[in-house]
């Protein structure tokens, strides 16, 4: 027998933590004795470097693309078959190749439901270092090969490469899926994003865009995990996820059991052309609860306070504001938005332009009868319709179209006003014509471009069925009155949540601010409003009269107005709606500098703001500070500090019904109960499975029972707050805490 040689490799491989090193790692260079015994048709069993028997199940030997599967064993003799050379044509000689599955695989935990079978973005990077270990120091596969019969690389080797010679492989013994053979324990495994992508994506832009999602929504590595087709279905049993109706299939259950939807974008942006992620993307645009966010693989550079860059591998659009981004909002308004903006801006500029025409009816699939059927099923036929031919002209699919052409249109709005200007209209019309939509929030941050004719477009892409209107143009300096007043026009009636910042734009004026107030819709219940360092007075006394009598929250920012009054001040303080629940005044560096004035406004919260809870002030630099303590002495009930909760759910989820309930649940305990024995309750109220702890799942299922126009971001962000320890649920410490903080 030729002996066999043997060569040493050094290549950089993830570790099962995710961090880089080093490793030398021992593979065949070339499997001789492999080679005789098939040559020589011995019986001799195959014997590795330490004189053990190798478990064929463990091990696939191939020659090319050719794979002798463990089928080929003869498993009473213990050895290859003795016609292996015949039946697959190789030459007496040749150099057989050995793959080694010892290092990825473990014992099975079998896991019923393929919808519960997600993979842990840990467990991804396990998987990326095996494939690591097969490949040499320039990261060519040692003894994998594609459709020209080429080595595989790392950096090229996409989903449909994985699965024949890693996926299929490996679970061939126990035809079970990948995650069955990773998986530790069953409810790690639970989905919290599903994965919509294009199997031709390398693996290794797919990893760095899952990668980068989890640190942008601040999601744990370990916990999050991720539903991915080719990782949980059983390669072996496909026939048995095959679904006439596609909402029968593990990939629709799988979406129902997640936050959202994930779309990883390829660079030429094929993902928008294949039927599934269609299907996948119009589940998630028309079902309210579900997030939608997109990646794509884009190297771009952050720079922090201090000096500090970070390198990012991907850019994110993020349905709404992250975690973190939320909680920059709360802290400071405008704050969280701006860093949305600036993080999707480095979203690539050609993928966003893509998005703005896709069309789902011209999607393709490998097997034309799915294109028919998820065609169908989107237009909401019934079963025995599905194989029909789809009638291209139904309502549903244009929803779906425009559904993600507003998604796209909003992330790409600020950096087209510096580079792309040409595409504002269609942007705006994309928005405009998205009625499914109740959220508008745009950043225009120090954009030196924005100038009235760029509020217009903001202005047109209004509909009649915003209910949630945000538009920060901090230090915007080429916005005049004409351009506010344009604005003004577009407020929807219905409108209940209106934040706008125009501070630092010395061209608004009382003429553009009087326009604008005397617009100002009745139904709004939160107005916060920030026009620092502009030039009004009298434009506050028409604010005063048309402040809507609903409201409930209202914050005004006019610090730096110098011709800012005592007169203003008396007329806003004496027209504050009675059934205020939060007020924020800033009105450091106005011209306020009589007592009076001040105790216009603490006449009122002892009196006639009943419902006041938050009261927060700002008189610094001005002539009055020194009456400040008339306001610093006026605090909320003992009853109002009890009801945190309440109020914080009103202001954050913006639902008068839940605060309603949860004011129910804590503080009319039942006859013979302690505070205790109420808080365990309403804990295991929203404990739908009694595990003892609060899933974002279960959390959203009690609220939107109570309160069906609640968002899913609305909830996400609270559940967020919620999760101290950011392990993906709440337990009851959290709970309490959250409470009462």
């Amino acid at each position: 027998r030729r002996r066999m040689t043997w060569t040493s490799v050094r290549h950089r491989k993830l570790d099962r933590w995710g961090q880089l090193k080093d490793q030398h790692v021992s593979v065949p260079a070339s499997s001789g004795d492999l080679v005789s015994t098939v040559a020589d048709k011995s019986r001799v069993l195959m014997q590795d470097v330490w004189g053990t028997t190798i478990d064929p199940t463990r091990y696939l030997l191939s020659f090319g693309r050719t794979q002798m599967q463990v089928d080929m064993w003869d498993k009473n003799a213990g050895a290859m078959r003795q016609s292996l050379m015949g039946e697959f044509g190789i030459p007496e000689g040749a150099t057989l190749e050995l793959t080694d599955y010892e290092d990825l695989i473990g014992s099975v935990l079998w896991i019923d439901k393929t919808e519960d079978r997600a993979i842990t973005v840990s467990q991804l990077r396990h998987l990326h270092a095996y494939v690591l270990s097969n490949c040499s120091t320039d990261q060519v596969a040692f003894a994998w090969y594609n459709r020209e019969n080429k080595r595989l690389s790392y950096d090229t080797m996409n989903l449909y490469d994985l699965a024949e010679w890693v996926i299929r492989p490996a679970t061939q013994a126990d035809r079970c899926s990948l995650v069955e053979m990773l998986a530790e324990t069953k409810q790690a495994q639970l989905p919290n994003w599903f994965a919509s992508h294009w199997w031709g994506e390398s693996i290794l832009r797919f990893l760095l865009c899952v990668e980068e999602h989890c640190r942008a929504r601040s999601m744990n590595m370990h916990t999050t995990a991720y539903w991915v087709c080719a990782f949980a279905n059983n390669q072996h049993e496909l026939g048995a996820e095959i679904c006439v109706d596609p909402t029968g299939t593990s990939f629709f259950r799988a979406m129902q059991n997640s936050v959202g939807v994930l779309c990883i974008l390829d660079e030429e942006g094929i993902v928008f052309t294949r039927i599934w992620c269609s299907f996948e993307a119009s589940v998630a645009v028309t079902k309210p609860r579900l997030l939608m966010d997109f990646v794509a693989a884009h190297k771009w550079a952050e720079w922090l306070k201090g000096g500090r860059k970070v390198d990012h591998t991907a850019s994110v659009i993020s349905d709404g504001l992250t975690p973190d981004q939320a909680k920059q909002e709360r802290e400071r308004l405008g704050q969280g938005l701006g860093m949305k903006v600036k993080h999707e801006k480095n979203f690539p500029m050609a993928l966003i332009e893509a998005g703005l025409t896709i069309d789902i009816r011209r999607s393709s699939a490998s097997m034309d009868i799915d294109r028919v059927r998820i065609l169908n099923s989107i237009a909401g036929k019934e079963r025995a319709e599905l194989d029909q031919t789809p009638d291209r002209a139904h309502p549903n699919y244009e929803r779906v179209n425009i559904g993600l052409h507003s998604l796209f249109a909003l992330a790409g709005w600020r950096q087209a006003v510096d580079s792309r200007p040409d595409l504002l209209q269609s942007m705006s019309e994309a928005v405009r014509r998205d009625k499914d939509r109740r959220i508008l929030s745009f950043s225009f941050q120090d954009c030196i471009s924005f100038d009235d004719n760029r509020l217009v477009e903001v202005a047109d892409a209004v509909h009649d069925k915003i209910q949630v209107l945000d538009l920060d143009l901090y230090l915007c300096r080429r916005v005049t009155d004409k351009g506010l007043e344009r604005f003004a026009t577009c407020l929807p009636a219905d409108l209940r949540v209106l934040q706008l910042n125009l501070s630092f734009d010395r061209n608004i004026t009382d003429e553009g601010f009087i326009a604008f107030a005397t617009r100002l819709p009745q139904s709004l219940q939160k107005l916060m409003l920030r026009f620092a360092n502009c030039n009004i007075n009298k434009g506050v006394e028409a604010l005063a009269s048309h402040l809507p009598s609903e409201l409930q929250v209202f914050h005004l920012a006019l610090n730096s107005c110098k011709s800012f009054g005592d007169a203003e001040f008396r007329e806003l303080a004496t027209a504050l709606p009675a059934k205020l629940r939060e007020l924020n005044l800033n009105l450091q560096g106005s011209s306020i500098r009589y007592l009076r004035s001040v105790q216009v406004l603490a006449e009122r919260e002892s009196d006639e703001l009943q419902d006041l809870r938050k009261f927060e002030f700002n008189f610094r630099r001005t002539p009055a500070q020194e009456h400040e303590h008339l306001l610093e002495s006026w605090q909320p009930s003992d009853q109002a500090t009890q009801l945190r909760l309440v109020r914080q759910a009103s202001a954050e989820l913006e639902s008068d019904i839940v605060a309603d309930w949860l004011q129910h649940r804590i503080m009319a305990p039942q006859s013979g109960q302690s505070e205790a024995d109420v808080l365990f309750d309403t804990f295991k109220n929203f404990d739908k499975n009694g595990d003892g702890k609060i899933t974002a799942v279960e959390l959203e299922k009690v609220f939107r029972q109570l309160d069906t126009s609640m968002t899913s971001d609305q909830v996400a962000t609270l559940f967020a707050k919620a999760d101290q320890n950011r392990d993906g649920v709440i337990d009851y410490r959290e709970f309490v805490e959250w409470l009462f903080e």
